[in-house]
């Protein structure tokens, strides 16, 4: 069970922007920096929301800001790779020269740059840490329904987005 696309869309929206507030470096010593490592999990099934993914402990490690890729995240780049843009010189299909990188486990695109993995679809993040007392972060950081001194942590089902928070006890 997928969340609705409105729901999905939210959620994005609102991962982007607490990216945006709080992976920076604070120049502020009172601003909740979100950088460093964080759970996760591929829902490669999207089948998080509806097993309630964000009641348990992802199983493993990132380091965000970042991408999937750049920390061998994903899966290996094969010939049935479903790209975001096209080929269209058809020379690396049929061309003897382009043999060898058509090979499995070999396998290099010399039309653009080719990340070691990929991975395009539902991935889930998770933190904890300390919401500080009103006036001490950066409100745009701090879960705005989390109670003080409570521990929070986020998901989201956003591909390689930062987390959404929400709180709990």
């Amino acid at each position: 069970m997928s969340a609705p696309p409105r729901l999905a869309t939210a959620l994005r929206t609102a991962g982007l922007a607490l990216l945006a507030a709080c992976s920076a470096p604070a120049a502020d010593p009172a601003v909740l920096s979100l950088a460093g490592r964080w759970r996760f999990q591929l829902d490669r099934t999207d089948a998080g929301l509806a097993e309630r993914w964000f009641t348990r402990t992802l199983p493993g490690t990132i380091q965000l800001p970042g991408t999937l890729p750049l920390q061998g995240i994903g899966d290996p780049v094969t010939l049935e790779t479903k790209w975001t843009g096209g080929i269209v010189d058809r020379s690396w299909f049929d061309a003897p020269a382009y043999a060898p990188y058509r090979q499995p486990g070999h396998v290099k695109v010399p039309f653009w740059l080719q990340p070691e993995t990929t991975y395009a679809g539902p991935a889930w993040y998770q933190r904890e840490f300390t919401v500080p007392p009103p006036g001490r972060t950066n409100p745009s950081c701090s879960p705005s329904n989390a109670p003080t001194g409570r521990r929070a942590s986020g998901s989201t089902t956003a591909p390689s987005a930062p987390p959404t928070p929400s709180a709990r006890p």
